[in-house]
């Protein structure tokens, strides 16, 4: 049993991280001083403020 328990602990290793990395990202404080609350630093907030639609490339097979 001993693959297992390697197994178990690297799958349990990339949770951990994951929740980490996403914890992170939620109570993080905005990098820049002047961005709306919401912003997630996509830089498109200038446009929303404004509200102007973006335009959204979905590729060419579609």
């Amino acid at each position: 049993m001993e693959w297992q328990e390697a197994a178990v602990a690297v799958i349990v290793g990339t949770a951990v991280v994951s929740l980490y990395r996403h914890l992170r990202g939620i109570f993080a404080s905005p990098k820049s001083g002047g961005g709306a609350s919401s912003c997630h630093g996509c830089d498109d907030c200038a446009s929303e403020e404004q509200g102007q639609p973006i335009a959204v490339s979905r590729g060419a097979g579609r």
